[in-house]
């Protein structure tokens, strides 16, 4: 007994600690981790900090919120994600796509709308990622997820025509902002246009050198490499010079960012309450003022969580260190960043979400996906991101319960070469679940009536599983051509699939199967013999029916002879006929 609590114990911890490996990436990758690898992460992490500062306060001001909260979230998730992180591909920090979701959700609300619904998105995150529902996204198609983020790179483009031209634009929607663009078209500051122009081209040149030219020399390569990953800081910074210069003559002629707070806000949760004005909003109407985003927005992060791919997840500690450095010394100088940057570095950020050269694609090759992907890029555009999802979503399921119920059947009428028989072949493409079950019924009766006297064959080679009401149908269809004395054979049926079908009462009667082709004569002649056994036993059936009719009713003449017998003796003395007696024995003799 020792020894077996001893064993258990031992199973259990071992469990425990392959749970615990398999849980916290940090111990399977840090025993490997070298010196090399260090330095490779260090430069890694440097370079891309210098391109999430900026960004990230451009993203906060995508989702119109102060500056110094999209620097707080492009540092404190990296420095969990190091831990627990499995992906070493993903960076973890603020993107376009989540900022224009948030402030779909909380505009015009105070920050701790934006605070409660980033920490509520993760602890959905992290329920999804414990209960394994990642497979939720492979309902979503590379289609829709490519109209979806053509959509946003518009909305995104779109909002930061204000910033770009230097007008104050309030609205919100694509259709209202471009509307209200044109009406005050007359506003457009020429500061700000030269500048953000000015920066578009410039990274536009960057992101063309790097792309274009591939020198051969091991120094200039990596001379390109580090200028195209520090664009976005370059160019900030180059900005930034210009526009204090001319704030020391007086007020610049930029619309700039303003104050960003210096050092690293208290650690603390978040907090339940929010102030409007003089009015105190508690918990639960800051839920229902969030309403779905507390579902739809963990969501599209999970859709969205891919970033620029580094060595390992040390490198994301390195970009969150750098991010702590700039709020700490470097975020007086943030105030003078002037907007049209940040639209530029955003605009040119979003621009490669664009995917419009898929469309040549898709119209050659699948129109039905042509049309998934156009169709979600115009409800995203001018309805919205939410509804984007939701509607895309819907119509990507429609596709594939389309592909589930009407699902393509190869039909054709084969021949066995060894015997000359012919039969009518049938092949489903994807299978068979429950709401394509009646449609191949259909197919085989509509095939049959074709080709009534050719026996069937189902092909089932590609038939994974089968659910109950998919075995009950082609059960109930054995049945109807077993009654027609039509015969019908299953080959390269599974066994799984054979047990489901068995689990259906009197199944067992009606099934007809073999493994190879070579066999279905085999079969065929088997189930003829079995078809002439019962027609002789139903013959049979019939026959001694009759004969004990027919008995019955010799009985019946043989009680009403014995009646009239004795009635007769009663008066005079009967004489019997001999020849109808005679007959009355033979008849009964015939008939046992």
């Amino acid at each position: 007994l020792e020894r077996k609590k001893h064993s258990k114990l031992r199973t259990v911890i071992s469990k425990s600690k392959a749970q615990l490996f398999k849980s916290v990436a940090i111990f399977r990758w840090l025993p490997n981790y070298t010196k090399n690898d260090i330095l490779a992460d260090l430069i890694a992490g440097l370079t891309v900090g210098l391109t999430m500062i900026p960004q990230s306060i451009a993203y906060a001001g995508l989702a119109e919120q102060p500056a110094e909260y999209g620097l707080y979230t492009a540092f404190v998730g990296s420095y969990v994600y190091i831990i627990f992180g499995t992906i070493k591909e993903v960076s973890i920090g603020p993107t376009s796509l989540m900022s224009l979701l948030t402030v779909s959700y909380t505009i015009g609300k105070p920050v701790e709308y934006v605070v409660l619904l980033t920490f509520l998105a993760g602890c959905v995150e992290l329920l999804m990622g414990l209960l394994n529902l990642g497979f939720v996204v492979d309902f979503i198609s590379p289609c829709l997820t490519s109209g979806f983020t053509s959509a946003t790179s518009i909305i995104i483009i779109t909002a930061q025509l204000k910033n770009l031209f230097g007008i104050n634009i309030k609205s919100h929607n694509v259709r209202q902002i471009l509307k209200e663009f044109v009406q005050k078209v007359d506003q457009i500051k020429l500061a700000d246009t030269v500048m953000g122009f000015s920066c578009i081209i410039f990274l536009l040149i960057f992101k063309y050198i790097t792309t274009a030219i591939k020198p051969k020399n091991p120094t200039l390569k990596k001379f390109l490499w580090l200028m195209s990953i520090s664009k976005n800081a370059i160019t900030v910074t180059l900005a930034t010079i210009v526009s204090m210069y001319y704030s020391q003559s007086g007020v610049p002629p930029f619309k700039i960012t303003g104050t960003v707070p210096t050092g690293i806000p208290e650690v603390k949760f978040p907090s339940l309450t929010a102030q409007r004005g003089n009015q105190t909003i508690g918990y639960t109407d800051m839920l229902a003022d969030l309403g779905a985003g507390i579902a739809v927005v963990p969501f599209v992060a999970v859709l969205a969580n891919v970033a620029i791919a580094k060595a390992y997840s040390i490198t994301i500690t390195f970009l969150g260190t750098v991010i702590v450095f700039a709020l700490s010394l470097m975020a007086p100088y943030f105030y003078y960043i002037p907007k049209a940057v940040l639209a530029a570095v955003l605009i040119t950020a979003v621009s490669s979400l664009l995917d419009y050269k898929i469309l040549p694609i898709l119209w050659k090759c699948n129109k039905v996906d042509l049309f998934l992907t156009v169709g979600t890029f115009i409800i995203g555009t001018f309805f919205g991101v939410e509804a984007a999802l939701v509607l895309g979503s819907i119509l990507n399921l429609l596709i594939l319960l389309k592909m589930w119920s009407r699902p393509k059947i190869n039909t054709d009428v084969k021949e066995i070469i060894e015997t000359q028989m012919k039969y009518l072949y049938l092949k489903p493409e994807l299978g068979l679940y429950y709401p394509g079950a009646d449609y191949l019924a259909e197919c085989i009766k509509k095939n049959r009536n074709e080709y009534p006297s050719l026996p069937i064959v189902l092909d089932c080679s590609n038939f994974l599983r089968l659910d109950y009401s998919a075995a009950k149908t082609l059960i109930n269809i054995l049945r109807i051509f077993n009654s027609n004395k039509t015969v019908f054979v299953m080959i390269n049926v599974e066994d799984n699939i054979l047990n489901t079908m068995k689990t259906i009462p009197n199944s067992k009667s009606v099934l007809r199967f073999c493994n190879k082709t070579k066999s279905i004569p085999e079969v065929i002649v088997v189930n003829e013999e079995e078809e002439n056994e019962e027609d002789l036993l139903l013959k049979l059936n019939r026959d001694m029916k009759s004969i004990e009719k027919s008995l019955e009713i010799l009985q019946m003449l043989e009680i009403d002879n014995s009646r009239s017998s004795s009635t007769c003796s009663l008066g005079t003395t009967s004489t019997k006929s001999p020849v109808s007696e005679n007959t009355r024995k033979f008849s009964v003799r015939s008939l046992k």
